[in-house]
């Protein structure tokens, strides 16, 4: 069946856009072409953007955007245009930071905002109904309005998209005066920390997210501090935001338990997490840290991996129109399934015939194994084997159901953090599979999105679209290094190389005051962004940094070095006034004042395996880890004068440009780092 309608979205290759290909609206990409039809038609732009796993994205389509006679008044006064944030994130977070200037509340998606036919911004807001109702006017009022206000004052809305640009150049210029020190991190740390819930953990209030940055400068400064972040991490892993049948984290908590999730799940939330809690169990050897590691990677590999590699960024909140459907349970599903095991998983997992949410159940760990046996009598190793066949049952019965829809972008960021992740668990608990997917995942991805000396944002069904912005070159180029340290490949450390300096070269301002989210050379906006503050992730500015430093010791460019050092400089206000927001900045400071320890591993590249998953168990996250021979060979101080001393592995430590004499045994590396 012919669709009845179809606009220009169904050029596009992004899942979220061809979600809205066939709608009423007349959509157009953001591009020359939209912008040009605006100036021509004088006509202001109503711009929405949003993703494809955003349940109220789907909401507004469909009362709204799939309506015809809404539709028409679009068309009649607006050149409409629809952006996929995970596309663009230039574009989002310049006009989700306007949004702000402009009504001084928080944005969010789907954004909804009316621009100038030059793109300045003069009014918006987030989702509108399609009635009246809970304070929120509806969407074909504001239609006419905006349409009035604009035919009938189109000065006063020039001049209000004047000021919005102005304000964000002052607001995005502006650095508080700081100082780069112990004294900034520690001050930080207290800070954030005070604000940690110290019942469930989490920073802040409900609505809560799983805010990386913080809880990594937590758990690394040690004592209290991380003892919340662990605390953090133990509720959040027991709470419904973890899947406990499938693996793997939902993007967010709607209340302060962590039970019940906004269902969708993105690949960098879990590639962050799964990094996280590795580190956990790195400083703590709790298994059970490892064991959500390894689950989260099981996840990516079985709902987001493509073959041939590289992973897909979501999966949606809703199936079959309905949020969460895919993961809720009655208890009656639950006895059906498991039968004479059904008691115990339900008490484990908070499984009642109420349910906890909205008559269903999400799963959750309501006990743990030690408390279900000391109140059964059921030994502790019986009862996790109950439980897991159970959670065995319950994942075979899950996917037959209507999945939740899957957005097959294949975003360079995201795919880094996840690469990453990978890379890092892989040598620590011994997952052959995970170092695979990410090997396969780093040699598809530069195939396929680096070209000409620049770096593609998406890879979409055969095509590279989109310049990358910071985030893309920064954490790709962390999991090429990860790479590089775990298999002692060379090309993935003079990939990751390639992709600091181009960091430097193209992002970097000329002033020394930090990054620009865009290359010097990307089409131009009405404000070049800036990459500073972390949002859903650490900060492209964060990870720049943190690439940059690691970089240092392996190549003979001291601009990469300075670059970050002068970043941190300049934001030391800033880290000091928001320290939520810069936690991935000052988590960079560290390894400033107390440069990485350097690590040389000259010999056969499988004696050099056996070295490295032995570090791989050691909490040592400013490091660098060097192999020798590497080809192309290793220009920086790191392989400098380092030679093997016989057959197996030569080691060599060093700090501070201090280094030890050769060492020939783990054991004397291991004394070593201990300071023994």
């Amino acid at each position: 069946m012919v669709p009845p309608f179809t606009n220009d979205l169904i050029h596009e290759t992004s899942p979220y856009l061809l979600q809205h290909a066939h709608q009423p609206v007349a959509w157009r990409p953001w591009g020359e072409a939209a912008l040009a039809a605006a100036l021509q038609l004088d006509r202001p732009i109503l711009l929405s953007i949003g993703y494809a796993a955003c349940h109220w994205c789907h909401v507004m389509a469909h009362e709204s955007f799939a309506d015809a006679e809404t539709a028409r008044f679009m068309n009649d006064h607006f050149i409409c245009i629809k952006v996929d944030r995970e596309e663009r994130p230039d574009l989002d977070q310049l006009y989700q930071t306007a949004l702000q200037l402009l009504t001084g509340r928080a944005g969010g998606w789907p954004l909804t905002l009316f621009l100038t036919p030059a793109g300045a911004p003069f009014f918006g807001g987030t989702y509108f109904p399609p009635a009246d109702r809970h304070g929120l006017p509806a969407f074909r009022r504001v239609l006419a309005g905006v349409a009035r206000h604009y035919r009938e004052q189109r000065g006063e809305a020039a001049a209000d998209g004047g000021r919005v640009v102005a304000a964000l150049a002052e607001m995005e210029a502006a650095s508080p005066p700081g100082r780069v020190g112990a004294p900034l991190v520690a001050g930080a740390v207290e800070e954030i920390a005070a604000q940690v819930d110290p019942v469930h953990g989490g920073v802040g209030g409900a609505p809560k997210f799983p805010q990386t940055a913080c809880l990594t400068l937590l758990l690394r400064a040690g004592g209290r501090a991380r003892a919340l972040a662990l605390l953090t991490l133990d509720a959040m892993a027991a709470g419904g935001i973890y899947d406990h049948v499938g693996g793997g984290f939902a993007r967010y908590s709607t209340d302060e338990l962590w039970l019940v999730p906004h269902f969708e799940k993105m690949l960098y939330d879990n590639g962050l997490l799964a990094a996280l809690y590795l580190e956990a169990y790195q400083v703590t050897g709790k298994r059970a840290y490892a064991r959500v590691v390894e689950e989260t990677l099981r996840y990516l590999q079985r709902n987001l991996y493509r073959d041939g590699g590289g992973f897909y960024a979501s999966q949606d909140a809703d199936s079959e129109g309905v949020e969460g459907r895919y993961y809720v349970w009655s208890r009656a599903q639950i006895d059906a399934l498991l039968g004479s095991e059904a008691e115990l998983f339900c008490r484990a997992y908070g499984v009642s015939q109420a349910g906890n949410w909205e008559g269903q159940n999400i799963l959750h760990l309501a006990r743990s194994t030690a408390a279900l046996a000391a109140e059964t009598g059921v030994a502790p190793p019986a009862l996790d084997e109950l439980l897991a066949r159970g959670r065995a049952r319950c994942l075979a019965a899950r996917e037959q159901r209507p999945a939740p829809s899957t957005d097959t972008k294949v975003i360079m960021s995201w795919n880094g953090m996840a690469i990453s992740a990978c890379a890092r668990a892989a040598l620590c608990l011994d997952l052959d599979w995970a170092l695979a997917m990410a090997t396969a995942s780093a040699d598809f991805l530069w195939e396929a999105s680096w070209r000409a000396g620049r770096l593609h944002r998406t890879w979409t069904d055969g095509a590279a679209r989109h310049d990358g912005v910071l985030d893309d070159y920064a954490y790709l180029g962390a999991a090429l290094l990860d790479l590089y340290e775990a298999t002692g490949e060379g090309r993935f450390l003079a990939r990751g190389a390639t992709l600091g300096e181009a960091i430097v070269d193209r992002f970097f301002a000329g002033d020394g005051s930090g990054f620009y989210l865009t290359a010097e050379d990307d089409d131009r906006l009405i404000h070049r962004p800036r990459a500073r503050h972390d949002q859903s992730i650490p900060s492209g500015a964060a990870a720049a940094c943190a690439l940059l430093l690691r970089l240092a010791v392996f190549t003979d460019n001291a601009r990469l070095q300075e670059a970050a050092e002068q970043t941190l400089a300049h934001h030391a206000g800033a880290m000091a006034a928001q320290p939520v927001a810069y936690a991935g900045l000052l988590a960079c400071v560290e390894p400033v004042l107390d440069p990485p320890v350097e690590i040389t591993l000259v010999g056969d590249p499988s004696a050099r395996r056996a070295w490295v998953r032995r570090l791989a168990q050691l909490h040592l996250p400013h490091r660098g880890v060097c192999h020798l021979p590497c080809d192309p060979p290793v220009a920086g101080a790191i392989a400098a004068g380092k030679e093997a001393q016989g057959g197996g592995v030569t080691c060599y430590l060093c700090r501070h440009t201090t280094c030890t004499p050769p060492m020939r045994r783990w054991e004397e590396l291991e004394r070593a780092l201990a300071g023994g």
